[in-house]
């Protein structure tokens, strides 16, 4: 196995190894960029539904006995408390799911510069993954929703993956930086069944590593002349603002702030298993 550095904060569940979390969120990383970027995995070509979603927690789980499968008990808890639904039923609330999902991206693609579209649906995916209706799996809920979450992020950071700068902007591995404002955002969700919280966190996360790459842009470029370097620079600049402006709305909890404009809007929690997702057959 590759040799991996492991820091000393990120967060594990019970019974994990450090370095193993580590090195399965680092395949996990990998396999979402191949992914967005087109690329053929395993002789496959991959889009976003249920079988992506499966895929991504085969490779982010620790458990031999349940990397890739849903959960067979109803056992697991969610923050200490008992899962909702039979597990009997997971089968086809990820069928339902990932059809939800399919939905979700087709109107991305028609929208590909509308960053709060991207931050809602990654926020949605996230939530609806580890909520206690769902939470599919008995090990590695929250990674693979972090996984798909970034991945949401980055097919709309086209411009990053054509420069080789596809880094997820959200930690797939949970850090002791983030871990308190993320779980907070995570029950205040659970809480007010609005989306706000967590996109809050998404935007504020997505500017940071935006900014990161920023500078690390320049001290290559230093001043952009070709055109395509100022149009880089250009794009980065323009999604920063956007998220800036996004941020001026101070969600806290899931009660509204007003900005500068008076102006703001709840998202509330998407039904990803509605009736219209079900296919019906006419055999």
């Amino acid at each position: 196995m590759e040799r991996v550095e492991v820091s000393p904060k990120i967060q594990i569940d019970q019974g994990e190894e450090k370095r193993l979390v580590l090195f399965c969120g680092q395949r996990a990383s990998s396999f979402i960029k191949d992914v967005v970027s087109g690329k053929t995995v395993d002789g496959k070509k991959y889009r976003f539904d249920a079988e992506f979603v499966m895929e991504i927690h085969d490779r982010v789980s620790l458990a031999p006995g349940v990397k890739g499968l849903l959960r067979q008990t109803d056992s697991t808890t969610v923050g200490g408390e008992p899962v909702i639904g039979s597990y009997e039923q997971l089968l086809f609330k990820m069928s339902l799911f990932g059809r939800w999902l399919q939905e979700q991206i087709g109107e991305l693609k028609e929208n590909p510069e509308d960053l709060l579209l991207a931050i809602k649906i990654a926020a949605a995916a996230h939530y609806g993954l580890v909520q206690r209706q769902f939470h599919p799996f008995d090990n590695g809920n929250g990674r693979t929703a972090r996984a798909l979450m970034n991945a949401i992020l980055m097919s709309q950071s086209y411009e990053l993956t054509a420069h080789g700068l596809a880094i997820p902007p959200i930690p797939i591995v949970r850090t002791d930086k983030d871990e308190g404002h993320y779980i907070r955002c995570l029950r205040a969700v659970d809480k007010t069944r609005v989306l706000n919280p967590l996109m809050s966190f998404i935007a504020q996360k997505w500017l940071e590593s935006l900014e990161e790459r920023m500078q690390k842009i320049k001290t290559q470029i230093k001043k952009p002349k070709t055109k395509a370097d100022q149009l880089l620079f250009a794009k980065l600049e323009s999604r920063q603002q956007l998220l800036r402006d996004f941020l001026k709305t101070d969600f806290n909890n899931g009660e509204s702030k007003q900005n500068g404009n008076g102006n703001y809007k709840v998202y509330p929690v998407p039904d990803y298993f509605a009736l219209k997702y079900i296919k019906v057959s006419n055999a």
